[in-house]
């Protein structure tokens, strides 16, 4: 996919801000195939675990007469410190109860005033180390998590993104231990359900923009369809309840600048995650039996980040303007736990990694026990962003193969489950 002559002429007349914004919806498009690459060289920023490909010369082409009208200017991006949280999983170790670890995480001050700030709750957990390293060039990441920031207090919520003031609020933070809920269902409330409020309650204070992520879990999986955002919910677990708390207090809130992002199956670097459990029960067992019959979509975590930011930029010109809301975003495409499973079998022997079944066994649900209850089916209609952005969801295989480029280029321990 290339970006068409006329947008890239008109975008070189406009601001570095404008410019900046321009570079990040053609990063939406360019998911399609296999890249998260954006700019260079006078932004000191490419993004991570990617590789320039062949047919993104054409793109490469158009942008460099606008590189050099900011060779310059003096745009900095500063480095990030990822952390990891323990996402869900059906089969997966015990996750504490809050993603975030007892430090607070923050990014560098940009020297240029006129930056953005982006301030990001759970900063330490999984999905956040991947908006951070995904954020633009230039913007002002501030990363607030436990014990500093606890967003289940609400006048500390307030006092502190009071006194910050960011453009932007990105939630990442979550009580996700889907097991764990069911026996601190109401600690499940507060951090997923009441905290989003007061999340909400700052952002309309402040006239800033909130992003906060919801589950496929918000759905009792008894369709045969994709997930629409209007389609009636019905969460079968104290997880997916708590969720749904939170997404009412967003929409209670009268808060009107948000998006409300459903995703599913999420997995990326740094974290625990069913890629990494998988890896580990492959290289200790001859065998390996995992569920068949629940089905969903595997989303890597750089895929919806990329997403987040492409919704942000999306120009406020556009009519209506921009077209705030829920949003469903995944990887393209449904599988099985067992099929992912395969898949990332599949992958390893490719990579060269200890994977000693042959094969995976199909097992029904009924067969892995366990208290809380999964939807059977929670694929997620993409359509609207789709249509809000002209940037498809790449397709989960392919994430699932940028995910092994990337750990094959940069392991982290911290992944190992």
């Amino acid at each position: 996919m290339s970006v068409p002559s006329n947008i890239a002429e008109g975008a070189a007349r406009e601001t570095r801000a404008d410019f900046l914004r321009f570079l990040f919806i053609a990063r939406g498009s360019l998911s399609e195939i296999e890249t998260q690459l954006l700019i260079a060289e006078n932004l000191g920023y490419v993004a991570d675990n990617q590789q320039p490909r062949a047919d993104l010369a054409s793109l490469r082409r158009m942008l460099a007469g606008l590189i050099n009208q900011l060779k310059r200017q003096r745009v900095t991006s500063h480095p990030r410190a990822p952390r990891a949280p323990d996402p869900r999983s059906p089969v997966t170790d015990h996750q504490s109860p809050l993603t975030a670890p007892p430090s607070p995480v923050t990014d560098h001050p940009s020297p240029v005033t006129d930056h953005p700030k982006l301030a990001l709750i759970g900063a330490s957990g999984m999905l956040a180390q991947a908006v951070r390293r995904a954020a633009p060039a230039g913007t002002e990441v501030v990363g607030l998590d436990l014990p500093a920031f606890d967003l289940t207090n609400r006048s500390a919520v307030l006092d502190t993104l009071g006194g910050l003031r960011p453009q932007n609020i990105v939630n990442c933070a979550a009580y996700t231990d889907v097991e764990g809920c069911e026996d601190h269902e109401e600690l499940a409330h507060r951090v997923n359900g009441v905290g989003v409020g007061h999340l909400a309650e700052a952002a309309r204070n402040l006239g800033a923009t909130l992003v906060h992520l919801s589950t496929d879990y918000v759905f009792d999986g008894a369709g045969s369809e994709p997930y629409r955002e209007e389609a009636p919910t019905g969460p079968r677990s104290a997880y997916g309840r708590s969720k749904l708390a939170g997404e009412r207090a967003l929409l209670a809130s009268g808060l009107a600048r948000y998006y409300l992002i459903r995703t599913s199956w999420l997995y990326g670097p740094g974290g625990k995650n069913f890629v990494e459990t998988m890896l580990r029960l492959a290289a200790e067992r001859p065998e390996l039996r995992v569920v068949a019959d629940q089905v969903g979509s595997p989303t890597y975590t750089f895929d919806l980040a990329a997403a987040i930011f492409t919704l942000l930029a999306r120009p406020v010109t556009r009519h209506p303007s921009p077209a705030y809301g829920t949003y469903h975003f995944a990887n393209s495409g449904a599988t099985s736990w067992h099929g992912f499973a395969e898949a990332i079998l599949a992958e390893a022997r490719g990579a060269g990694l200890p994977v000693l079944p042959e094969r995976v066994l199909p097992i029904a649900s009924a067969d892995y026990p366990q208290r809380a209850a999964r939807p059977a089916y929670s694929v997620l209609a993409t359509a609207k962003y789709r249509a809000a952005t002209g940037a498809p969801p790449p397709p989960w295989r392919e994430g699932l193969a940028r995910y092994f480029q990337a750990r094959s280029a940069h392991p982290d321990p911290r992944s190992q489950s």
